[in-house]
């Protein structure tokens, strides 16, 4: 609460407040009697200890509208006063004392009441103030993290499309989107692969139909030829291609 506008509010020399108890009677012959004084006050919330939940919206305390009862002593008279202890503003080790105040109907009591109005609006103008903040804390806070969840998530993705696609050079597989990187060349097939010449190596990727190739490649699977240990002569071929159909460049 350091700083906060309540707090400034609750800081009294006494740590009390005065509530006005208006009452019509005969002082001098009066018996003792036990009156109500309704009064909103500061209660810290004790499920967080002012850290913020839902119960008290994040604020940390709430304002509760209380009511105690006061024992007016025989005889008393206006501007009597009457201690309660533990009924007023909670701050988390006890109500303090509340001080109520014995008035007729006039200029006392107009000044009383006007002062607890003055308080208990300032009060919820305090609590509504703090909920707006420690709100746009949360929302911040929300919005960082979906962040930094979705730069998590995208990274991968970004390392992902970083790759080259089907038909852009490669070296290997990983270096591939798909994770295939395909030779392309040029002999007979029945010659040793390492005597047939290289002439390119390229990504490729697996399709359905020629469609779902770029324009320079075609949708087909691995011939008789390029198979292991097929004998066919053929001039131009493709090794290390996988399993099913893949998009090939057009001529090979």
């Amino acid at each position: 609460m350091s700083g906060s506008l309540a707090e400034s509010l609750l800081d009294t020399p006494s740590g009390s407040r005065i509530i006005a108890l208006e009452v019509e009677r005969g002082y001098r012959d009066a018996k003792e009697e036990e009156l109500t004084v309704a009064f909103a006050r500061y209660v810290r919330c004790s499920h967080c200890m002012r850290k913020g939940c839902p119960r008290c919206d994040y604020v940390g305390w709430n304002v509760h509208q209380a009511a105690a009862k006061v024992l007016v002593p025989r005889g008393a008279t206006p501007g009597t006063r009457v201690t309660v202890e533990g009924a007023g503003d909670d701050l988390g080790s006890g109500g303090r004392p509340l001080v109520v105040e014995i008035v007729q109907a006039g200029p006392r009591a107009d000044e009383l009441r006007a002062a607890q109005a003055d308080f208990e609006g300032k009060l919820e103008t305090a609590w509504g103030m703090e909920k707006a903040a420690r709100g746009g804390h949360r929302r911040r806070r929300g919005i960082l993290a979906s962040a930094m969840v979705l730069l998590l998530l995208l990274v991968p993705v970004g390392r992902w499309l970083a790759k080259p696609g089907a038909g852009e050079p490669c070296t290997k597989g990983n270096d591939c989107r798909s994770g295939h990187c395909i030779g392309l060349r040029s002999g007979p097939t029945w010659e040793p692969k390492t005597s047939a010449r290289l002439d390119a190596l390229t990504c490729t990727d697996s399709c359905t139909t020629d469609l779902d190739c770029p324009e320079s490649m075609r949708c087909r699977g691995p011939r008789p030829s390029e198979l292991e240990g097929n004998r066919e002569r053929t001039t131009q071929f493709v090794v290390d291609m996988p399993d099913g159909l893949s998009c090939v460049p057009r001529g090979y």
